[in-house]
């Protein structure tokens, strides 16, 4: 966010048209033709001597900027707008999320699999986006339904039905298994067969890592490594907002159900 410049300017920054009131852990910026001249760090609806610009319509790079809490905090204590060092913006007009939360990241992810309202094109050939090469196989799918989603390398996935979700690496899904608007962030390993049949798993209760036959999942992030059992619903059954059952392997934030990390959900749990 913020680079020392070859041009004229000591400093620039990279900054974005906020269309919005400024959030708690925003502020705004002052520009004019490009210099930068004051930030405020609280959320006003109309920030003394700030003019708070709406809609599409920028002049000359004037008006209100939003920036992160951690770039204000930079230019605080790095800079202090006290130096004569020259700081100017970079407008930025491509895409660019705030992932401040566990509801922001679950939108962004969602994004991914709506052709027809795509945050960022994956896919565009004038702007590629390359990942770390992990020379995986290409994934199994066998009598699987997939509507509306994104399918990471090496999947394994059986007759399962899958909706409006982003499926990381490595992820295995069993037979009759249903996933819906969720984010699978897969697994960083295989487990092998004979692993699974001889109960040496790591948590010793013959679970294999991924997503078991039957079960529904239903508006959740399942993060790496995760064993949902069989039968197993996790759906927000109680439509709780908040909930804390990190000892019972999965929360609660914002409606979203999260099961963390390397957690073992065992058979027929309803969450």
């Amino acid at each position: 966010m913020l680079a020392k410049s070859g041009l004229k300017d000591d400093f620039e920054l990279v900054t974005l048209p906020h269309f919005e009131h400024a959030s708690e852990q925003g502020g705004l910026l002052d520009m004019r033709g490009g210099a930068l001249l004051e930030f405020a760090m609280e959320s006003r609806a109309q920030p003394s001597g700030l003019e708070v610009i709406f809609g599409t319509e920028l002049s000359g790079g004037e008006g209100a900027w939003r920036l992160s809490c951690m770039v204000l905090d930079c230019l605080a204590r790095r800079l202090s707008l006290e130096i004569e060092d020259q700081v100017h913006a970079y407008s930025f007009d491509g895409y660019w999320e705030d992932m401040r939360s566990i509801e922001a990241f679950y939108q962004a992810n969602m994004e991914s699999t709506k052709k027809a309202n795509m945050g960022y094109n994956f896919y565009d050939t004038d702007s590629p986006l390359y990942t770390l090469p992990r020379y995986l196989p290409p994934s199994l799918i066998t009598g699987a339904v997939i509507t509306d989603s994104v399918i990471g390398d090496g999947c394994i996935l059986n007759k399962c039905n899958i909706k409006d979700t982003v499926i990381g690496l490595r992820t295995r899904v069993g037979d009759g298994a249903v996933i819906e608007d969720s984010v699978l962030m897969g697994s960083d390993i295989y487990q092998m067969q004979a692993m699974q049949t001889n109960g040496i798993e790591i948590k010793g209760i013959g679970i294999p890592i991924g997503i078991g036959e039957c079960s529904h999942v239903k508006k959740a992030i399942v993060d790496k490594n995760a064993t949902i059992g069989k039968n197993v619903m996790i759906i927000n059954r109680d439509n709780g907002q908040e909930a804390n059952m990190e000892a019972y392997g999965y929360t609660i934030k914002e409606v979203i159900v999260i099961i963390l990390r390397s957690a073992v959900i065992p058979d027929g749990n309803i969450l």
